[in-house]
């Protein structure tokens, strides 16, 4: 009795044993290996969003520091918001990574300058940046605040 038990144990083993193994096989045969393609183009995106906040950042404090250097009238703030406002259309490239970004200032004035004694601090509200790969498969889009703190005398 046990012996024939022991053999439909083995019977079952040498049955399931290969279908499983076909299962398998045939998995690893359909599976797509874009792996490598797919981690490229996002990288490709998530480093030209970074870069697109980066030049964002870096834009604005540069355009900011010109801004006050070319404000010295006596009303201060009025002159320094013409400047700034005539800088950011000037160094608006139309380059779309960088999103609403130069829009949101020079159009839609989303920026709120506030003033505390000496310091001045200049916030832009709400910049969308939608940065697509080269193929298609993937995109980011982020929303963000980008503040500058300064004085008359330069960036803090």
């Amino acid at each position: 009795m046990l012996a024939r038990r022991a053999q439909l144990g083995w019977a079952f083993l040498i049955i399931i044993v290969p279908v499983l193994f076909a299962a398998t096989y045939l998995v690893v045969l359909s599976f797509r290996d874009d792996y490598e393609a797919n981690s490229v183009s996002f990288a490709e995106v998530a480093s030209s969003s970074v870069y697109a906040r980066q030049y964002a950042e870096t834009v604005l404090r540069f355009v900011v520091k010109r801004a006050v250097q070319e404000s010295d009238a006596v009303p201060f703030r009025e002159r320094f918001e013409e400047r700034f406002v005539a800088l950011m259309r000037q160094y608006d490239s139309g380059d779309p990574r960088f999103g609403t970004f130069f829009k949101d200032v020079t159009e839609r004035k989303r920026y709120t300058l506030t003033e505390a004694g000496d310091v001045y601090t200049l916030t832009v509200l709400g910049i969308q940046q939608t940065t697509r790969s080269t193929d298609g498969k993937h995109q980011i889009t982020r929303t963000f605040d980008l503040e500058v703190r300064f004085t008359r005398d330069g960036l803090l």
